[in-house]
């Protein structure tokens, strides 16, 4: 095999130096033969750490005025949305709502359109509680979408 390419030394052309004499490492003065051209360093490692020493990061803005002591008082949680027992207390007022309107239809039954319309918001859990407590109620299916709630009384 030649070491020229083109009339060009091979290390010329790929910028890989040949059986050169070992040089020191910039970083940890350990010696070792560079690869390539202008190589400083023996190692990426050693090439990282000269240069993170050489550009060390500078803390700027929240990061310097950050307190990492605890607060003096303890921190009151946010009073969001309803507590359980006004959820339960809304569920149940529905649950009674749905059993009316169920009664008052008899035998013609309740459509998903009368409860949306009656704005009873998940009626199906409100039909779910209904048979826990041992009422009997049969759906019909009416359509893809649609279906009918006729209440047939207690178990």
């Amino acid at each position: 095999m030649s070491d020229t390419v083109h009339g060009q030394s091979l290390s010329a052309v790929t910028g890989l130096v040949g059986s050169g004499e070992p040089i020191l490492c910039h970083w940890c003065n350990r010696a070792y033969k560079p690869r390539q051209r202008n190589q400083a360093f023996c190692c990426p490692k050693c090439s990282d750490d000269a240069y993170n020493s050489a550009h060390p990061v500078r803390r700027s803005g929240i990061q310097t005025r950050l307190v990492l002591d605890p607060p003096s008082e303890p921190i009151q949680p946010l009073d969001v949305g309803p507590t359980t027992a006004q959820v339960q207390a809304a569920q149940a007022k529905q649950t009674v709502k749905v059993l009316g309107m169920l009664q008052e239809a008899g035998t013609r039954g309740v459509s998903t359109g009368d409860f949306l319309e009656a704005h009873i918001g998940r009626f199906s859990a409100r039909i779910g509680e209904l048979r826990a407590v041992k009422w009997r109620i049969r759906g019909v299916r009416e359509s893809e979408h649609a279906w009918r709630f006729v209440l047939e009384g207690r178990s």
